[in-house]
């Protein structure tokens, strides 16, 4: 199985969406608007592998607020975070993204050509799910790298 990672950066009312160089191995999406993200290298935990791909592809540095939903299509799983902007420079990279930018829920009904999935995750997040599955303040005792989202039950 392979395990891919994206994420909607909301930034205010606006969400980050790319638009993508080349097709994927399905052999769609070149020129089509997605919400960033990529695939987990070995060794690499979900959280970092999505901030990585936000970084390379567009410049910006996020925080994850919450994990929004998973996607499973055969051998293909996919992580969906809610991402909250830490700083960077907006660019698109010039090689696997030919663009960058930030649109308004109005925006994104209308985005053409748009992958249909990224549609329904920004605007899901766009809708104010933001963290329906929060990070969690709970670490287990001496286990590095460990991450829960779950809702806190105040207790």
């Amino acid at each position: 199985m392979s395990v891919g990672v994206c994420g909607a950066l909301i930034d205010g009312n606006r969400v980050l969406m790319v638009r993508q160089a080349y097709a994927n191995r399905y052999g769609k999406g070149a020129g089509y608007w997605f919400v960033p993200g990529g695939y987990v290298r070995p060794g690499e935990t979900l959280d970092a592998a999505m901030l990585r791909e936000l970084e390379e592809e567009t410049g910006l540095r996020a925080r994850i607020s919450g994990l929004l939903g998973l996607r499973q299509r055969g051998e293909d799983l996919v992580v969906i975070f809610v991402l909250e902007p830490a700083g960077g420079e907006l660019r698109a990279d010039g090689r696997e993204i030919l663009e960058a930018r930030f649109f308004s829920r109005d925006e994104v009904r209308a985005l053409q050509p748009v992958m249909g999935l990224s549609r329904h995750i920004a605007l899901t997040a766009l809708a104010g799910a933001r963290a329906p599955l929060p990070r969690h303040p709970y670490r287990a005792p001496g286990v590095p790298d460990y991450l829960l989202y779950l809702p806190d039950a105040g207790e």
